[in-house]
């Protein structure tokens, strides 16, 4: 059963949480009261980098947060640029239940963040750092979290000494690492020499060589089970990935993976995967023939890929059966996607900013629409006809943003599927107006939908 996920972001919300964490207890019956696993509490605090002036609240009563903290937070993300009372978080008379912390584009200490972790650090089992700037220098505090199992370290500030000791005291329980945006990491050994049971790795941004590579995945690449590589431009050479014999997920995400590596690695250890992405290798790659080799795949995601019909089609009718999820979001080359019927068992599909038209759209959606829960269709300008989205009955997402649908288009749409669907995204669509749609979706149930600003 998938976790339930609470996030406070108004007042009301907090207004509501006060009321019941006072009374939970002590009424029973008809009280809500929130437990650390039970459900999950999300607590946003201080100023997103991105929602800015959206943000949850800023401040709040010593009693409320210390009430929250001690009986609620079991995941806190805390964005504290403008935060006015961070310093209860460090109030040794709080307890603290968090076992997954966020920190990003916080001005936080190093001081702070060693009390922090001082009062958190034996509850922790996931930390997320995030810098992208300033910041932070020192992170070596975070080798006190003794039972973390999943440490994300995105900083330009750390070093190959703070990495080191850090992973010489934590990392024989670590069981995910994820490092990015580093240009001052050089030496990556220390992974292979303190994390002996590591699943998944993911490096972003990070100048690893393919030497540094092939010692790490000789070492511990049997035990991982994902790996990730995102704009690691010094490396060229992934055939030491043949190591993970394991591997269940595979993710390129502007990196220069070439033609005969892919088939190399592929021919390997293809018939474990899971999942595999590609996200912008073009530069390198342009034909993904091998990935037809994969029998067990689920998801397959080619995003900005120069994969064309016929490559498509021989993936497609070794490997399309067992397909969940297929996202071909920019795939420019293809313009028939005729071999997409293979997929009967497809639940999620992204046509997004590809040449796909209103002919073919019906015929793939009249063989696999049934099984389809969220289908996406962002700057598809060459669709008119939306009226085969009908055959989705079991829709509960749909991102129609910068298409050409009109008002009556959607009417007859959501009164065919309007039941089942809970995310509609509408922006940018210029044959929409805001009073128009608000109107519209009042008469249905779905509980989040976006429209383009008037």
């Amino acid at each position: 059963m998938k976790k339930l996920i609470v996030t406070i972001i108004l007042s009301f919300f907090l207004f509501s949480l006060a009321n019941e964490v006072e009374g939970g207890a002590s009424q029973g019956k008809g009280a809500k009261k929130f437990t650390a696993s039970d459900p999950e509490l999300v607590f946003l605090l201080g100023t997103h980098p991105r929602l800015g002036e959206n943000s949850p609240v800023k401040c709040l009563p010593r009693e409320l947060l210390q009430e929250i903290l001690k009986l609620a937070v079991a995941d806190l993300k805390i964005y504290t640029r403008d935060l006015e009372n961070f310093k209860e978080l460090l109030d040794k008379r709080i307890r603290m239940n968090t076992v997954r912390l966020t920190i990003e584009s916080a001005n936080i200490t190093e001081a702070q963040l060693a009390k922090l972790l001082d009062r958190a650090g034996k509850n922790l089992k996931m930390l997320c750092i995030f810098y992208r700037y300033g910041g932070l220098t020192n992170f070596s505090s975070i080798a006190r979290c003794s039972n973390l199992e999943e440490l994300n370290l995105a900083s330009p500030h750390i070093t190959d000494n703070q990495l080191a000791e850090i992973l010489a005291q934590i990392g024989k329980k670590l069981k995910c690492l994820r490092l990015g945006q580093s240009d001052q990491l050089e030496d990556f050994s220390s992974i292979a020499n303190y994390c002996p049971n590591l699943e998944t790795l993911s490096l972003q941004d990070v100048y690893i060589d393919n030497a540094q590579l092939a010692y790490i995945l000789e070492r511990i690449g049997e035990n991982l089970r994902e790996l990730s590589f995102c704009c690691c431009s010094d490396l060229d050479d992934f055939s030491s990935i043949a190591n993970c014999i394991n591997l269940e997920a595979l993710s390129f995400y502007s990196v220069g993976i070439t033609n005969e590596k892919l088939a190399f690695i592929l021919d390997r250890i293809g018939k474990n995967l899971r999942g595999l992405w590609f996200v912008g290798c073009s530069r390198s790659l342009n034909n993904f023939s091998s990935i037809a080799g994969c029998t067990n795949l689920e998801i397959l995601s080619l995003i900005s890929s120069d994969i064309n019909d016929d490559q498509l089609a021989v993936i497609l009718d070794r490997i399309g059966k067992n397909l969940r999820i297929l996202s071909l979001v920019r795939c420019r080359k293809l313009d028939n996607f005729f071999s997409i019927e293979n997929c009967l068992k497809l639940q999620e599909l992204d046509f997004s900013e590809t040449s796909i038209w209103n002919q073919k759209l019906k015929e793939i959606l009249v063989q696999i629409g049934e099984s389809l829960e969220v289908l996406k269709f962002e700057e598809c300008r060459c669709l008119t006809d939306f009226s085969a989205i009908a055959n989705c009955k079991k829709l509960r997402e749909l991102n129609l943003d910068y298409t050409k649908i009109t008002y009556s288009q959607l009417v007859e749409l959501l009164d065919q599927i309007g039941v089942g669907l809970r995310d509609l995204s509408l922006r940018g669509c210029e044959n929409l107006t805001r009073e128009e749609v608000s109107m519209l979706l009042s008469d249905y149930n779905i509980s989040e939908y976006q429209i383009r600003k008037s």
